[in-house]
């Protein structure tokens, strides 16, 4: 019911707070204050596996010559929300090329779930892609067209579909005149939230485990013969595989991809202790230490202790699962979904700050090949711990 209300929201009122978007808090820390760079927003369609459509927008530098108020709309079906962008701006390519940051929604989520996030990595000389990933959005939970099949065929789509961001991407900086020289395929980072981040470790190395995911079937009551049928063989099709592999499954990452940021991780289990080790990056993970969803100890904590490459983990002490959506919109509040974009403790707009601080540092650590900790990383906030992914 709540996801209908909300989808009724979004679609029949244009939710505003141009006044709030545009403010800094003034304990923001350095490295979460806006960046250099006006930020320009475009939509694409891009063709996903088998002929998925993935509705997609990029964010990027942008020239703004005639210091226009970065201000824009952005429409997701009939949703449509306040930024702070120049839509269709031409990109700014004089101190690029930018790395390349995927982003992938959560479960029920839509590309323009944390704009916060996304608009500022931008600023601050980045290009992030993101899409809808289609049978696990907000809208389509909404109306009822999503099913449990297709939730489960995303558990093998959405990784390619981060995938197809990617190859359109270099595509685009082929093919288009205007971005020609704006995107670094060399540096390319992937950031998720919950089933996004599920996504985000596939991308970044992670690999299926069919003995992990039987056994995670067996911790939600299903026997084994229920979870090779009903389960691992759609993923499986979905992945274009002619039979489920016996142990770990072929990869879907990208061996661009430098850095990988998770947040509020889930599935891990679906990857287990040998898929994990199969990611060799340097990681952040953040989450909250009262997230119910995904919970820290079974999810985020595990992905940080399995992968093979340096790992740090951020915990907002006494923070749910939702800090790391963009703030609800005063509209919002009439219908009773303060708990899907609020937090019971955190002031999201601090929240914010710190999390946009701490994935810029991260980012900047580590393309710089510092996997050790920097200034940036090793600052402390009340309410905030750090901790080794070991």
């Amino acid at each position: 019911m709540r996801l209908v209300m909300l989808f009724l929201v979004l679609t029949v009122l244009a939710l505003s707070a141009p006044a709030a978007l545009q403010a800094q808090r003034p304990d923001a820390p350095s490295l979460a204050l806006r960046g250099p760079y006006a930020v320009g927003a475009q939509d694409f369609t891009i063709d996903g596996p088998d002929a998925r459509r993935l509705f997609a927008t990029i964010w990027y530098p942008a020239l703004n010559p005639e210091g226009q108020e970065e201000a824009i709309r952005y429409r997701s079906g009939f949703a449509q929300l306040e930024g702070r962008a120049l839509a269709d701006a031409a990109p700014d390519p004089s101190t690029g090329p930018y790395p390349l940051v995927v982003f992938s929604h959560g479960s029920g989520g839509f590309r323009f779930q944390s704009t916060y996030l996304v608009e500022h990595l931008a600023s601050h000389g980045f290009v992030v892609i993101a899409a809808d990933h289609p049978g696990n959005t907000v809208a389509e939970r909404a109306l009822g067209t999503t099913t449990e099949e297709q939730f489960i065929q995303n558990i093998g789509y959405r990784p390619l579909d981060a995938l197809a961001l990617i190859d359109f991407a270099e595509q685009l900086t082929a093919e288009d005149e205007a971005f020609r020289g704006v995107v670094d395929l060399t540096q390319i980072v992937v950031v998720g939230h919950s089933f996004g981040g599920y996504t985000a470790a596939g991308v970044a190395g992670a690999r299926l485990s069919t003995p992990s995911s039987l056994a995670f079937c067996a911790m939600n009551t299903r026997d084994a013969d229920a979870c090779r049928a009903e389960v691992l063989e759609p993923i499986a099709v979905a992945r274009g595989l002619e039979a489920l592999p016996e142990a770990l499954w072929p990869a879907t990452a990208d061996p661009r991809v430098r850095a990988a940021i998770l947040l509020a991780p889930a599935f891990v289990d679906l990857y287990g202790e040998p898929g994990l080790e199969s990611m060799n990056v340097a990681t952040l993970v953040l989450v909250g230490s009262l997230d119910d969803v995904t919970p820290a100890a079974t999810e985020a904590e595990l992905y940080a202790q399995g992968i093979s490459g340096p790992a740090q983990v951020i915990t907002f002490e006494n923070a749910g699962h939702f800090i790391f959506v963009d703030e609800c919109f005063p509209a919002a509040l009439e219908f009773g979904l303060f708990d899907l974009c609020s937090d019971a403790v955190w002031d999201m707009p601090r929240v914010h700050d710190l999390i946009n601080h701490y994935s810029l540092a991260f980012l900047q650590a580590a393309l710089a090949g510092e996997t050790s900790a920097q200034p940036g990383l090793e600052a402390t906030f009340p309410g905030v711990s750090i901790s080794a992914g070991e």
